[in-house]
């Protein structure tokens, strides 16, 4: 399963990660900009799925797994909403 970084959280990523499921988060500035190398112009959700699609063929080797242990999430969430609210 991929994940696209807009998301503002990635707790849905481990909560599927600790299901077994494999996930990946993608910087979407790197589907961007695999996507202005195809000639498409159009732009819907099917499309779009596609170009994430063949951006993973295309890269599966460069990819790494998401590894986190939960701590450090726990960790990163509390502090996300620390600096959420205001001094």
């Amino acid at each position: 399963m991929q994940w696209n970084q807009r998301v503002a959280t990635h707790q849905p990523v481990f909560l599927l990660s600790s299901q077994g499921i494999g996930t990946l988060v993608v910087n979407p500035l790197l589907i961007s900009n695999y996507a202005k190398l195809s000639l498409r112009k159009t732009k819907t959700d099917k499309k779009d799925a596609m170009t994430i699609a063949r951006f993973l063929l295309d890269h599966h080797k460069e990819i790494s797994q998401l590894s986190i242990s939960q701590d450090n999430q726990d960790l990163r969430d509390l502090s996300r909403e620390r600096e959420s609210y205001p001094i």
